[in-house]
């Protein structure tokens, strides 16, 4: 996997270490190699940040 880009970032929440980070994928759009995916980090099952990825699958 080779990570393109990364948009609309929104941070709600200061993580720190020790913090355990689960990070949620959703895939919303595939074009050949190229994938979009909305994600979601959560601490404690609490949202942390959320972000559009973009990645290219070789």
């Amino acid at each position: 996997i080779l990570f393109a880009g990364v948009d609309r970032a929104r941070f709600r929440r200061v993580v720190r270490p020790g913090d355990q980070l689960l990070y949620k994928l959703e895939m919303v759009k595939q074009k050949g190699k190229v994938t979009k995916m909305d994600g979601k980090a959560y601490v404690d099952d609490q949202l942390v940040t959320e972000a559009q990825l973009t990645a290219s699958f070789a």
